[in-house]
């Protein structure tokens, strides 16, 4: 199961309402979408969807991976995967493939932070 267009869309849309500015930033995401680009493909060279996520411990470090390609330290994260519903299943499987961390809180409601 590939992430629904539409969660995909209901953020992004979330996420313009507070940010409204950046409307003909996202606009041609919302337009593939509309399309029925598969935009968590990383095959779409177009432009595709990435997840990450920050991981903080109880003394407020963050964790950050080396990017071999990058050469940079940078929050985990990476592609969705067919067997993830949501971007937030997504990051959380990223997070533990990359990181070995399985025992998470998130903050909130965990939906996306604007």
């Amino acid at each position: 199961m590939t992430i629904p267009a539409q969660h995909l869309q209901d953020l992004v849309t979330g996420y313009l309402r507070g940010h409204p500015d950046e409307q003909p930033l996202l606009q041609p995401l919302l337009d593939r979408l509309t399309a029925g680009a598969n935009v968590t493909d990383r095959r779409e060279f177009d432009g595709h969807v990435t997840t990450s996520g920050v991981v903080i411990n109880d003394a407020d470090d963050a964790l950050l991976i080396h990017h071999l390609a990058s050469g940079r330290w940078i929050q985990p994260g990476g592609h969705p995967e067919d067997a993830d519903g949501t971007l937030g299943q997504a990051v959380r499987r990223e997070i533990a493939e990359e990181t070995g961390v399985t025992e998470l809180e998130v903050f909130g409601d965990g939906t996306p932070y604007w």
